[in-house]
């Protein structure tokens, strides 16, 4: 349950990190595309003010623009962090179902030998309650003989 609820935690963070890092991309495209052409149009190089007024703007932007890296460089090392954990739990759940399924193996042949053993033990009683009938039957042989016997001396 605690690992379903983290499994799903982390989901939803990538879910989130990937859907952000989709508008940060289309944003640092439609920038980069706004630099192209400038620097088309300009045929030189730009410094940091020019770059600013290109992007469409202030320092502000460029403060922004800043900020929103940093938050997307951010994303990324949590989105890593969800792929490093989401790995270890495949390989513990792997572990897990090896292990299961060497247990099933173990459980399946002690069930075997539990049927062979029932088996002995059926064949073990049938044995013996012959052994008793047979011990039975002489017992009345031999007591029917001394009844007779002693009939015979006594009479």
């Amino acid at each position: 349950s605690f690992k379903s609820r983290t499994f799903i935690h982390i989901c939803t963070l990538i879910s989130e990190s990937k859907s952000s890092l989709r508008m940060l991309r289309s944003q640092f495209e439609e920038i980069k595309t706004r630099i192209e052409k400038s620097e088309l149009l300009a045929r030189g190089t730009l410094d940091e003010g020019t770059l600013a007024e290109t992007i469409g703007g202030s320092r502000e932007e460029m403060r922004r623009f800043e900020v929103v890296t940093g938050r997307m460089d951010r994303q990324t090392e949590s989105l890593l962090e969800s792929k490093r954990i989401l790995t270890e739990t495949e390989e513990i759940a792997m572990d897990v179902t090896s292990n299961l399924a060497s247990n099933r193996e173990s459980i399946l042949s002690s069930h075997e030998r539990i049927r062979e053993t029932g088996g002995f033990i059926g064949q073990g009683q049938r044995l013996l309650r012959r052994m008793q009938a047979r011990e039975s039957r002489r017992k009345l042989v031999l007591t029917s003989v001394m009844i007779f016997l002693f009939l015979v001396f006594v009479l």
